[in-house]
Parts: C-alpha cells; sequence; structure tokens
C-alpha cells in the first residue's frame, strides 16, 4: 500500500482541523497546597494559538478519563473536607501550549491527550514536527464531527456581562464546545481552575440554541469562540 500520508482529503463539509496532539504522562508528588502544580511549556510551532481540548488520567490505559479542566473529588484531611483529588487544565498562545498539573493525592503518574484545534481565520498551517503530528491519520471508517456554525468575536465588556444566544435550529441538543481568550486560550468554564483573574464564562447548549455568558473585571477585550457540531 501506498504511504498514506502521501494522500489528500478533500470534503464540502467543514470539520474541524487537528493541527496537533500531545500525547505524553508526566510524574506529579504530592501537593500540600496549590503553588505544589506541576508547570509544562511546550512549543507548538504554529503561528497562532490553537484551540485546546483534551483528556487526562492517572491511569496508563485510559480505562477512567477526565476532560481537562473537571477533577474527581476526594477527602482531604488537610482541608476537612472534599476537593479535587487530581487536575490538569491547558492553555495556548501564539507559541507554546502550557498544561498545569496537580495531585492533592500521593505521589503518581500523569497521562494527558491534548488537542490542538485551528481557530477560525488562522489561515495556513505549517507541517508539524513529528512529536506533535502524533501519527495524525484521518480514518474515513470512523464518523467525523462536521462544524454546524463556528465563529469568533471580540467584546469589550469590562465590568460587565455579555449574555449571548445563538440559535443553532438542529432540533436536537448538539454538542458544543466555547473558548475564551486574552493573552491566551482556554476552554470555556476553565477560567477560575487556571487562575486568570476576574473573568467568569460559561455555556450551555439546548434544542435550539447555545447560551454563552461572560462577565470580565479586568481585561480591555475578550475573545470568545464557539463551534456547534452535528
Amino acid at each position: 500500500m501506498s504511504d498514506p500520508r502521501n494522500f489528500l482529503l478533500n470534503t464540502d463539509y467543514p470539520t474541524d482541523m487537528l493541527v496537533g496532539r500531545i500525547i505524553d504522562s508526566t510524574l506529579v508528588k504530592h501537593a500540600d497546597n496549590m503553588s505544589d502544580s506541576v508547570y509544562l511549556t511546550i512549543p507548538h510551532g504554529l503561528s497562532y494559538a490553537p484551540l485546546v481540548v483534551g483528556l487526562y488520567t492517572d491511569i496508563a490505559d485510559f480505562s477512567v478519563y477526565y476532560k481537562i479542566g473537571s477533577s474527581p473529588q476526594f477527602y482531604f484531611a488537610v482541608l476537612h473536607g472534599y476537593t479535587n483529588r487530581i487536575s490538569c487544565t491547558v492553555e495556548s498562545d501564539s507559541t507554546n501550549v502550557y498544561i498545569n498539573l496537580l495531585n492533592f493525592d500521593t505521589e503518581r503518574q500523569f497521562y494527558y491527550r491534548v488537542s490542538m484545534l485551528a481557530p477560525d481565520g488562522a489561515g495556513e498551517t505549517p507541517l508539524l514536527s513529528p512529536n506533535l503530528r502524533q501519527n495524525l491519520y484521518i480514518d474515513t471508517d470512523r464518523k467525523i464531527m462536521n462544524i454546524h456554525l463556528s465563529k469568533y468575536d471580540v467584546y469589550n465588556i469590562v465590568n460587565n456581562t455579555l449574555n449571548l444566544t445563538i440559535p443553532h435550529n438542529l432540533g436536537y441538543i448538539p454538542m458544543a464546545l466555547c473558548w475564551t481568550s486574552t493573552d491566551r486560550v482556554r476552554q470555556m468554564g476553565n477560567e477560575n481552575a487556571i487562575g486568570v483573574s476576574g473573568v467568569d464564562a460559561y455555556y450551555e447548549v439546548d434544542e435550539s440554541n447555545l447560551y454563552i455568558s461572560v462577565t470580565d473585571y479586568s481585561h480591555s477585550n475578550i475573545g470568545i469562540h464557539y463551534r456547534i457540531y452535528k
């Protein structure tokens, strides 16, 4: 068989452009406080800040995993209450992907899979180095998520709340992904976990609309990316 990397795929359906992946693991020691996190800086070689999503776990075969930005809970005696057992957040800018790992449990290996998507208006994407391509292939025996709606806008909402209602008219509850961007890009809802000061952002979707609510107390401008899939 000819090398599949010598072929091009052309489709009239809008699909996410997956421009790179980071699949790796890191040993993370027990943390006594929030400042004991492991902070990874990984150059991506792109000319823009990619939209980052992903999964992580402390189990090598990913038999149980968590969406980046969400965390399993356990009882932490030091705090006399429940808190995140492990956590992972990820951001990007035009140079790097930043992964933050925190472990209040015993020392353990963290495994993470981060996908980088091209944002709207990204332009040409350079051929990534082999360690970021991670053997990327498109397998058309599997379903590909088609983008129904995708948009990026910048808003000035300092000391105010922006509420957006975006009709999708699909008649069912679709999958949606949203991101905010200031100096970096991160999935919406992760701002407080990452420590982005002064931003509260949430979204939800029903059979008719995508609803986005963003409050910004400290930035002159904030970017909002959203994608609705069908």
